[in-house]
């Protein structure tokens, strides 16, 4: 089972000088810049990259996710 892929507003070269905020928009498709959920941070890897719970249509996506740019990926073990 192919996972979906989900894309947020906040991230990339344009957000850089920004302090990141606790909670972010879940958006998918990257093009299109309507909300289908939220993003909280709860926690960094160890490589400092923000990893978020999601919630998408009212329902919590299973696992943890970092934030790379503006895509949320799986968080590797």
């Amino acid at each position: 089972m192919m996972e979906r892929t989900y894309f947020t507003d906040f991230g990339g070269s344009s957000n850089s000088a920004v302090e990141e905020p606790d909670t972010l928009n879940v958006l998918n498709p990257p093009n299109n810049n309507t909300p289908i959920g939220t993003a909280r941070r709860v926690d960094r890897t160890p490589e400092g990259l923000p990893v978020y719970r999601l919630v998408v249509g009212g329902k919590e996506v299973p696992g943890r996710w970092a934030r790379l740019n503006r895509r949320f990926v799986p968080e590797e073990g």
